[in-house]
């Protein structure tokens, strides 16, 4: 799903790194169909991972060739 804000957002001309979701967690977890505690804990790993920053909704893509190489073929 980041990923794919990613590329969107560059398309349209926006940084592709650094954007807010709209979502929060709990819609973004209905949107995936994964509970919140689950979206919270995805989003703590890869912070953990250093693959992204989160503060609230503004999202940081910290290594876009991480999260590519691990979630880029389920695309």
């Amino acid at each position: 799903f980041l990923l794919d804000q990613s590329r969107r957002r560059y398309a349209q001309g926006f940084s592709a790194c650094d954007f807010h979701l709209r979502m929060s967690r709990a819609e973004l977890g209905s949107y995936l169909c994964m509970s919140m505690e689950t979206v919270s804990r995805t989003l703590s790993g890869m912070q953990r991972k250093g693959w992204l920053r989160v503060n609230k909704r503004h999202i940081s893509l910290a290594d876009v060739g991480a999260l590519s190489r691990r979630f880029g073929a389920l695309l």
